[in-house]
This record gives C-alpha cells, sequence and structure tokens, in this order.
C-alpha cells in the first residue's frame, strides 16, 4: 500500500516539474505582452527584454502575442522570443531535458 502512495507522490511531483513545463525567454529589447490560454483559462503575461519564466504551460496552451499571432504548445518546449515572433530552442548539450 505505502508503495503505492509514494509512486502516486512521484508521479505528481514529476508532473509538475519545471523540465516538464514550456521555458519562456524574451529575446528582443522590447517587454512582449502576451495572453496565454490554458484550461479554458486565460491570462496576460508580460515578459522584459532577456527574461526567462519557467513553467509556462504544462499540459498544452495558446500563446497569442500582441500582433495577434497565435502559437499552440504541447508544455514541454523551450521556447525563444526574437523580433516579435517565438521559435523553438534546443535543449543545451548534456542538459536533462534533453530525450
Amino acid at each position: 500500500m505505502s508503495r503505492s502512495i509514494a509512486l502516486m507522490v512521484f508521479i505528481g511531483m514529476a508532473a509538475a516539474s519545471p523540465a516538464e513545463a514550456l521555458k519562456l525567454t524574451n529575446r528582443d529589447a522590447t517587454e512582449q505582452k502576451m495572453t496565454i490560454s490554458e484550461n479554458n483559462g486565460a491570462r496576460d503575461q508580460i515578459l522584459k527584454p532577456a527574461e526567462t519564466v519557467d513553467g509556462v504551460c504544462s499540459a498544452g496552451c495558446t500563446i497569442k502575442m500582441q500582433d495577434g499571432e497565435e502559437y499552440e504548445f504541447d508544455g514541454n518546449e523551450i521556447v525563444s522570443i526574437e523580433e516579435g515572433l517565438m521559435f523553438l530552442d534546443e535543449p543545451a548539450q548534456g542538459s536533462a531535458e534533453q530525450k
């Protein structure tokens, strides 16, 4: 019984881990405003220049930029904003995020 509880706790912790959630970096010299829609809810997010945010969404989301452009994500990507556009980044060599 206690093994199944420990397994459930481990699975819950792994699901909430930032390594399994979208990581977003603003590489622009200006702040970027966006709306993040996830789980039937939406919230506004502002990223300052050079700011990185982990755990943006973990179960998939849609991000709408100020210009109306929309991007769909699974929730486990590494993404950067450059010139107002979103690009998928590759994990660093030797990173725990590689699969």
